[in-house]
């Protein structure tokens, strides 16, 4: 009885230890590029922004991994510090193909002298900022999220108009002004700078009308009412 107990507990023992070499032994070969190499690497990326060469160089290194041990996560991370990337999908396609997709940020406005807005409200940096006919947001950093909703209502609200802004600034005092572009420059002080918007766009209309190349500046500091300083 003892006998037979201990020959089957050693079976059980080999075949475990079987299963487990041949687990690593899989494992290790999966992981080597000498039997699962890729042999071809498909980027589709539009390049408006970002240089073809400066994303074959964080491919590059991961493309001599394994088809099966390819880092896909870390890869995606990599070309995500590139500031004008926005979004990365990584695929593989079997026998040795990986598809590495980009989508690059879409800028609408700037911020500063040194950062963008993407469509989604998202700041991102770049090493140089070309687009110089986008509007422009000015503002202490601490102001970004509120600077940018603030943006959009008034952007919304002047686009019924016609008009489009052009500048949306906090000075010092943190008074918020705006400048449109036909030129006038909106004074909208420190509180209640929506509800002023819409008295603009109601009054715009029946004020300025058709004469906004003769008006220098709209002061809406005002509770109620609106000054229009017209051009001597």
């Amino acid at each position: 009885m003892f006998g037979k107990l201990s020959i089957k507990s050693a079976l059980q023992i080999f075949i475990l230890v079987s299963v487990a070499v041949l687990l690593i032994w899989a494992w290790v070969l999966l992981r080597n590029p000498a039997y699962f190499p890729i042999h071809d690497v498909e980027i589709q990326a539009s390049y408006q922004h970002i240089a073809p060469q400066t994303i074959q160089k964080v491919i590059a290194p991961f493309s001599q991994q394994s088809f099966f041990a390819l880092n896909a996560k870390s890869l995606k991370k990599q070309l995500l510090d590139i500031p004008w990337i926005y979004q990365v999908v990584v695929r593989r396609v079997w026998p040795a193909k990986i598809i590495v997709k980009i989508v690059e940020q879409q800028a609408v406005v700037r911020w500063n002298d040194d950062s963008l807005f993407n469509a989604q409200g998202d700041l991102f940096t770049p090493e140089k900022i070309t687009a110089n006919d986008l509007p422009v947001i000015v503002a202490p950093d601490d102001q970004s999220a509120q600077a940018w909703r603030l943006y959009q209502h008034i952007a919304q609200q002047v686009g019924l108009l016609g008009l489009h802004v052009v500048k949306l600034e906090m000075n010092n005092d943190r008074m918020w002004a705006m400048q449109l572009d036909d030129g006038i420059i909106v004074q909208l002080g420190k509180v209640a700078i929506l509800s002023k918007v819409v008295r603009l766009v109601a009054l715009y209309p029946k004020i300025i009308g058709g004469r906004g190349d003769a008006v220098a500046k709209i002061d809406l500091r005002y509770r109620n009412g609106v000054a229009v300083h017209w051009k001597k």
